[in-house]
């Protein structure tokens, strides 16, 4: 599944804290803000410690399984 079209960036938090922000441009990227030992990661396998910024084509796992289905997914 892909974020809409209309949709080009995302801020992400954990919690109430600022962690990130997701960009879709010709792949998906998403960016932490800091590389802290105390920056929550938004994946087991995208630690903030090990590498700032990742990139691909398809959606990040962590991200694609809490998008929302059906009738509010295509809401605006």
């Amino acid at each position: 599944m892909e974020l809409p079209e209309k949709i080009r960036l995302l801020e992400v938090d954990i919690g109430s804290a600022p962690c990130g922000q997701l960009v879709h441009e010709s792949q998906y990227t998403f960016a932490y803000r800091s590389d802290s030992p105390a920056q929550r990661r938004v994946g087991f396998l995208m630690p903030a410690d090990r590498q700032l910024v990742y990139s691909d084509t398809a959606l990040f796992p962590a991200m694609d399984q809490n998008l929302p289905e059906g009738y509010l997914f295509r809401q605006p």
